[in-house]
C-alpha cells in the first residue's frame, strides 16, 4: 500500500511550515485591523432577517469558543462577513447561494437566482 501525503502534512513540514506560519500571522493581523476599522453592524441598524440570524450564530459560536488565541480573528471574520452581507449585494447574493447549496434551514432565500454577477439562474423554489 502506497501512503499518500495529505495536504495537511504538506503544509506543516520542512521550510513550508515557517512560510505558512509567518504569512498566516500577517494575514490574521490584517483581518483584525480591517474589522476594527469598520462599524459594528447591530440588530438596530440592519433590517434583513438573515443578518440577524448570522448575528445569532456568531453570538452562539463565540459563547462556545474556547481557543483564546483564535478568538479575535474569528470574531473579526464574523464582523466582516455580517458587514459584507449587510451592505454589499454582491456578497449577499454569493452567501445566499452558498447557504442554499449547503441546505441551511430557516435561511430566507431569493425567489430567483438572478444577478449580473452570475452566469445563470435557478429558481430557489426548485430546491427541495
Amino acid at each position: 500500500m502506497v501512503e499518500t501525503e495529505t495536504y495537511r502534512h504538506k503544509m506543516f513540514k520542512g521550510i513550508l511550515r515557517g512560510i505558512v506560519q509567518r504569512n498566516k500571522s500577517i494575514f490574521v493581523k490584517a483581518i483584525i485591523k480591517y474589522a476594527n476599522s469598520i462599524p459594528e453592524p447591530t440588530r438596530d441598524d440592519t433590517f434583513l432577517p438573515n443578518i440577524h440570524k448570522m448575528m445569532g450564530w456568531r453570538d452562539e459560536f463565540l459563547a462556545h469558543l474556547n481557543i483564546p488565541s483564535r478568538f479575535d480573528v474569528i470574531e473579526a471574520l464574523f464582523k466582516i462577513g455580517i458587514s459584507e452581507y449587510a451592505h454589499d449585494t454582491v456578497y449577499q447574493f454569493f452567501i445566499d447561494w452558498l447557504f442554499w447549496t449547503a441546505g441551511v434551514k430557516d435561511w430566507v432565500y431569493p425567489n430567483r437566482w438572478e444577478s449580473t454577477y452570475w452566469n445563470t439562474y435557478v429558481r430557489a423554489k426548485e430546491r427541495k
